[in-house]
């Protein structure tokens, strides 16, 4: 059984108008609810590797939700195409590559591109994405070689069920 563990980064401002779209921070919201998710479940989230998006907003929830599950940085990525909005099928190829060893990997990025993978691995369709949500993926397989549309057992959790 592997566990693919998606989070849309948090809330951001857009305050900041002459900030470049990879330099916005999260805001206050953003930041509260990351550290209730992460927190929440936290029970739920035991990954042997975490990987994000080089955006702020990205990596900063990628931060907070490493920093309450006491996560060692050791086995912390940035990868380039977590923010670039690569296709659906360019990240299926990413997780395919994905460490043998890992049975859970948690992964920091954007949407639409996150919504649209969880209805892909899933077969479900959702109502909506907000910053924040966490979909758990959890596959019936042995190796993430063999992850595949469809296949995936799904479970969406948004800031709203924790308020």
């Amino acid at each position: 059984m592997k566990t693919l563990v998606l989070v849309r980064h948090a809330k951001s401002t857009w305050k900041e108008k002459d900030l470049a779209d990879i330099d916005r921070p999260l805001n206050p919201r953003g930041i509260r609810d990351a550290h209730l998710l992460s927190k929440n479940l936290s029970s739920k989230l035991k990954p042997q590797k975490i990987y994000t998006s080089p955006a702020t907003r990205a990596f900063h929830t990628a931060t907070i939700f490493a920093r309450n599950l006491n996560f060692s940085f050791f086995d912390y990525h940035v990868k380039e195409n977590l923010y670039d909005h690569s296709g659906s099928l360019e990240l299926l190829n990413f997780f395919q590559g994905l460490p043998g060893f890992a049975e859970q990997i948690l992964i920091f990025g954007h949407s639409p591109t996150f919504q649209v993978l969880t209805e892909n691995l899933s077969g479900e369709n959702l109502d909506s994405y907000p910053t924040c949500t966490v979909s758990f993926l959890e596959f019936p397989i042995e190796t993430w070689r063999d992850i595949h549309s469809e296949k995936a057992k799904l479970e969406v959790y948004k800031p709203e069920d924790f308020r």
